[in-house]
């Protein structure tokens, strides 16, 4: 992959002081999508999210806090489990993704369904 390439990572942190947990929050909130408190969706290159760890590398403290990044691979399988929406569908968009679908049934067992494959 070029590093000039685009692509999806995952950018999650825990954060132990207050005031830090702000300031990562805000700048991880002004260049990525959240998907949960403090699980995010970046998009950008090799290079652009290694700067943007960089950054956020200087406003930790690295003996206390923790901030990760991983790839989100362009093909993968995504499982859900939890307290969520009765229905919930997640789109993944890019080449070779598909479409998933969870629905919680009346005994509140979760199914899952993996939908058609989107094309690009």
């Amino acid at each position: 992959m070029a590093a000039h390439e685009k692509r999806y990572f995952v950018i999650c942190y825990d954060i132990s002081d207050r005031r830090r947990l702000a300031r990562v929050h805000r700048h991880v909130s002004a260049r990525a999508l959240r998907l949960q408190y403090s699980v995010y969706l970046f998009y950008g290159s090799d290079e652009s999210a290694g700067i943007f760890m960089d950054e956020l590398a200087d406003i930790i403290d690295p003996r206390a806090d923790d901030v990760r990044s991983y790839k989100v691979p362009k093909r993968g399988e995504l499982y859900l489990a939890g307290n969520r929406l009765e229905e919930l569908e997640i789109y993944l968009l890019g080449e070779g993704i598909e479409r998933y679908t969870a629905s919680r049934n009346v005994a509140g067992d979760e199914s899952h369904e993996k939908g058609s494959q989107l094309s690009g």
